[in-house]
């Protein structure tokens, strides 16, 4: 875990957290492996994901008319995409 800390604990992304905040962070994190032509996440969809490049390219595609576009690449690390919903513990919300 020293590792992905130190790595996390680099980013300008999260430059603004304590150590403590990082290391939660890690904890509820996992590290995932790409391959070409997987589907992260569809524009227009709910994200389910919160997705932080630390290593390699990912590129952001849209798809119109049958055409494919990208339209934004992530090559620094520290760069993200998708998103996440917002915390609202279950036992607590209210209709």
């Amino acid at each position: 875990m020293t590792a992905r800390f130190d790595e996390l604990r680099s980013l300008d992304l999260f430059g603004g957290l304590t150590d403590q905040q990082v290391s939660e962070l890690v904890a509820g994190s996992s590290e995932v492996g790409l391959r070409p032509g997987l589907e992260l996440f569809r524009e227009g969809e709910h994200a389910d994901f919160w997705w932080v490049l630390l290593d390699g390219v990912v590129d952001l595609i849209r798809q119109a008319g049958g055409e494919e576009t990208v339209v934004a690449r992530m090559d620094v690390p520290g760069r993200w995409a998708g998103g996440f919903r917002g915390y609202r513990p279950t036992c607590c919300a209210s209709g």
